[in-house]
């Protein structure tokens, strides 16, 4: 089975170690180990993975304080019943303050929803999970792919979401005390009718008290297109969201997968 690997160089990617480091707890690899995501702060350095040790998958964290030449034994981050239900494909990001973030898909009340938790003593221990996609009740929708970004103390996150049909939405929320709190209920992103096309795949980054996203849309109902919008100050900026991909009609081709930075 699969474990989680890790290696670094010390002179630009010139040179890499010998030998690499295993990081999961599972030295025979009896379990399955998942979608590594790695991020650094000063000297530390985090990777996050989801983990079937436990049964069905946990998610994973192990910190290095020492630039990645060692690590502590990795720590449980989502908080519900060991092994219990499928929490998956995290996402990682550490704040400019030092705060480690991480959220991911989590199927503990049926379908999937998206949880987050946080943690200010580099990586030791984690919040309590916060549940981000509210407004419905807890597993009675999937809920997939979601992203993180922050700003200072404002932390942003983003996913598609099938709440209002077959089509899925791009829907967010945020927090402006590193975490600690968020909206009770979730924001649709786009500005078509709900679930009027297929919009899936959100990206996000966050920049001077903005938060900007973009995803691939169906809107026409042919190909998919990119959409934008930005988010500051408690809201939306603009009453419409803008399409990127004006090279062609609008739905003419299929524009997959935006990233944005």
């Amino acid at each position: 089975n699969h474990n989680i690997y890790y290696n670094y160089s010390r002179d630009g990617g010139m040179n890499w170690q010998s030998d690499d480091i295993l990081l999961d707890d599972d030295e025979e690899g009896r379990s399955m180990s998942l979608g590594p995501q790695i991020a650094l702060w000063n000297s530390r350095v985090y990777v996050a993975w989801f983990d079937s040790i436990n049964g069905a998958y946990d998610i994973y964290l192990a910190a290095s304080s020492d630039d990645g030449e060692t690590f502590k034994d990795p720590i449980r981050v989502d908080s519900g019943k060991a092994g219990d239900a499928y929490s998956a494909y995290p996402q990682l990001l550490v704040s400019d303050g030092g705060v480690v973030y991480v959220a991911w898909e989590d199927s503990r009340d049926e379908l999937s929803d998206i949880y987050f938790s946080y943690s200010q003593d580099y990586g030791g221990s984690f919040s309590n999970d916060i549940r981000l996609d509210g407004g419905d009740a807890a597993g009675a929708n999937d809920s997939f792919s979601p992203q993180l970004a922050a700003y200072g103390e404002q932390v942003y996150a983003v996913w598609h979401d099938d709440r209002n049909g077959a089509n899925r939405d791009i829907f967010f929320n945020w927090s402006e005390n590193s975490g600690g709190t968020w909206l009770g209920s979730a924001v649709r992103v786009e500005t078509d009718g709900e679930g009027f096309a297929d919009s899936i795949y959100p990206k996000i980054v966050g920049f001077d008290g903005r938060a900007h996203i973009a995803w691939q849309d169906a809107r026409t109902n042919a190909g998919y297109d990119v959409h934008y919008r930005t988010f500051e100050g408690g809201a939306f900026v603009g009453e419409a969201d803008v399409r990127l991909d004006v090279s062609d009609g609008q739905g003419y081709s299929n524009s997959l997968k935006p990233q944005i930075a």
